[in-house]
């Protein structure tokens, strides 16, 4: 998802949990992107707080989290 609708480019792609947005250089219209993707996707809505030092595992977590809720 960060490649294909957020505007990862593909040399950036990573497995580090730590990195941040900022990390790889997507901006917050990039998170923006995220965020409706995942919507739509799975039914979860990131929290829009501190939106630039979530890292990515705290992303896959929260996104984890709500469709354990939904389950």
């Amino acid at each position: 998802l960060l490649i294909a609708k957020a505007g990862l480019p593909a040399q950036a792609r990573t497995d580090n949990l730590q990195w941040t947005f900022a990390v790889v250089g997507l901006d917050s219209l990039a998170l923006l992107q995220l965020q409706a993707e995942l919507q739509g996707l799975y039914g979860v809505q990131l929290p829009t707080d501190q939106a630039q030092s979530y890292t990515f595992g705290q992303i896959v977590s929260h996104v984890n989290d709500g469709l354990r809720s939904a389950a």
